[in-house]
């Protein structure tokens, strides 16, 4: 009855994955789109934060939830072993469950580690143009953009934080940032951007 049951849940998780459509491109699709790539790459060697910030988040995202969708299946597989086990079994499969769980937890660390790097390299990046346009002062720069470096952060009650912003290029004149809060209740923010949450 064990035997059955398993290849039973086996075969619908078989099914479940095998059903998903895939797109797959043919290999002179595939050659187009990266003699695309290169010549877009030569005609314009900078690259815009935003693609890259999507790229890392992208893919980020897909590989936790390949994580995720892994150990949620060993969980359910190793449940439905542990609902019709004998006592011997059910204690070997509470050893594997410890090992599932740490992998679970080391899956969600990597997330946040690719997470860190994303913004680590967003900053590296922002750092390299910023030097490369420093380089060509004029009198007269004009403010092109102003990147918020962490657009949403999380703090507790009484913690601050500081707003980090880049503008390009560095030497844009008659610049003023200013910072406002939507709702002084529950967060203040000052002149430089550092934000008190109240409540």
């Amino acid at each position: 009855m064990k035997k059955i049951f398993g290849i039973l849940v086996l075969m619908i998780i078989c099914i479940a994955v095998l059903t998903q459509s895939c797109n797959a491109l043919t290999f002179l699709e595939m050659q187009s789109k990266a003699d695309k790539f290169i010549s877009e790459g030569e005609e314009n060697s900078h690259i815009e934060e935003g693609d890259t910030n999507e790229l890392v988040n992208g893919l980020a995202n897909i590989l936790t939830t390949i994580g995720v969708v892994v150990v949620l299946a060993g969980l359910l597989i190793i449940g439905i072993r542990y609902m019709v086990a004998s006592p011997e079994e059910a204690a070997k499969l509470k050893v594997r469950l410890v090992g599932l769980v740490i992998a679970g937890v080391v899956i969600l660390c990597a997330f946040e580690i690719w997470t860190l790097a994303g913004q680590f390299f967003k900053v590296s990046e922002n750092a390299k143009y910023t030097s490369a346009d420093s380089s060509k002062e004029t009198a007269s720069a004009e403010l092109k953009s102003i990147t918020i470096y962490q657009k949403t952060k999380t703090i507790r009650v009484n913690e601050t934080y500081q707003i980090n912003v880049h503008k390009l290029p560095t030497n844009a004149k008659n610049v003023t940032i200013s910072y406002e809060s939507t709702n002084d209740e529950i967060a203040s923010v000052d002149e430089n951007g550092l934000v008190t949450r109240k409540v």
